[in-house]
């Protein structure tokens, strides 16, 4: 048996520090297992691209 776990995450309440935290967190922990499995490649790609845009705004 599948076990389906949902998350509601109000993007609007986070600080823009915390949206990088749990972009960088959620990231690594799809990193871990395979993200097209799990049906969130799409969610993983548009994740890694958010971090990228990111990076480079820091450098």
């Amino acid at each position: 048996m599948k076990k389906v776990i949902f998350i509601i995450v109000s993007f609007s309440r986070l600080w823009k520090n915390e949206f990088r935290v749990l972009v960088n967190k959620v990231v690594s922990v799809l990193d871990q297992f395979d993200p097209a499995a799990l049906h969130l490649k799409f969610v993983y790609d548009k994740l890694v691209e958010v971090q990228e845009e990111n990076y480079a705004k820091c450098r």
